[in-house]
């Protein structure tokens, strides 16, 4: 009969239904990351990733002080150095790494199904 013709098959679904949603979604997460005050957890990520030396902050993940896995305070590190000490700062690494599981949710859901459905799964992760 009829080939099946599947939304989000071309490179103007995929901009319409990623990019546009993702660049949304990740400037208002910029917006509440850059006036919401420190949480709990990142206060601790932010005392461990502030060791002035890397032997130091081991030490404190060897004595389980933190629950945090140790890469976490490497990017949280590397962010530091980049972009200086701010709470903004801290949540950088979190927020791209939300982001990039957003992409691959829209990816995995999207080759199942189609388009609309893989925004709508990355929406409402």
């Amino acid at each position: 009969m009829f080939p099946k013709e599947r939304a989000g098959s071309g490179l103007l679904n995929v901009l319409l239904f990623l990019v546009l949603p993702l660049a949304l979604m990740f400037t208002l997460n910029a917006r509440v990351d850059l006036v919401k005050p420190y949480d709990f957890d990142e206060m601790i990520v932010s005392r461990v990733a502030l060791q002035p030396d890397l032997s130091a902050l081991w030490k404190i993940l060897a004595t389980g002080q933190s629950p945090h896995p140790p890469l976490n305070f490497l990017a949280v590190r590397a962010a530091y150095a980049l972009l200086g000490v701010s709470e903004f700062t801290t949540r950088i690494p979190a927020t791209l790494g939300v982001t990039v599981m957003e992409i691959c949710l829209f990816f995995f859901v999207s080759k199942r199904s189609n388009a609309a459905f893989g925004t709508v799964a990355m929406i409402f992760r």
